[in-house]
Formats: C-alpha cells, sequence, structure tokens
C-alpha cells in the first residue's frame, strides 16, 4: 500500500484535523512511528486538545524514545484527558510502578 505524504483532505482543507489523525493511525499501523508523530503534532496544531492524537503521540514514542520523553508525553496526555486508565497505567509503567 502507498501512503501519500499528506492526507487527501488536508490538500482540499488543510485545517481539517481528522484528517491528520487517520493517516497518524495508518502510519502507526505500519510502524511507521516518526511519521506517526509528525502527524499527531499537525493534529494537535490544529485541535489542541483532540482526544485520540494526545495518547497516540505517547504510544508511538514508547518503542524507541527515551522512558523519560514517554513519560512527559502520558503526563501531558492526563493533563488533558485525566481519566485515560490507560495512560496512567503507561506512565506508571515508564516510571517504574505499578499501577493498581
Amino acid at each position: 500500500m502507498q501512503r501519500s505524504s499528506s492526507p487527501t483532505s488536508s490538500r482540499s482543507r488543510p485545517d481539517f484535523a481528522e484528517g491528520w489523525n487517520k493517516r497518524a493511525t495508518v502510519r502507526y499501523l505500519a510502524e511507521d512511528f516518526a511519521g506517526a508523530i509528525a502527524d499527531c503534532g499537525e493534529t494537535l496544531a490544529r485541535k489542541p486538545r483532540h482526544f485520540a492524537r494526545c495518547p497516540a503521540r505517547a504510544y508511538a514514542t514508547w518503542p524507541w524514545a527515551s522512558i523519560a520523553e514517554a513519560a512527559d508525553l502520558f503526563r501531558r496526555c492526563l493533563e488533558v484527558h485525566p481519566s485515560l486508565v490507560a495512560a496512567r497505567r503507561n506512565l506508571a509503567t515508564a516510571l517504574g510502578r505499578r499501577c493498581g
């Protein structure tokens, strides 16, 4: 599957956060973590409190970033969405603590 360098919706509506969000998901599933993180940034630039992209950026960072960087991203997710249980668990994991 060939992936475009920009989402179709970004050509006609560059301010449409959901186009960037969908492409970030495709890139993450294809294990293109750097591309997914970039698209998460584009989504968040257009909609800073986008529910899905905040934790997705942290998940995409997890495989290759420093533990401190991943933990920081999970903390930021919890500032925006304090009820995200998975983000809380992943933050605890990054910090080396058990989450009950």
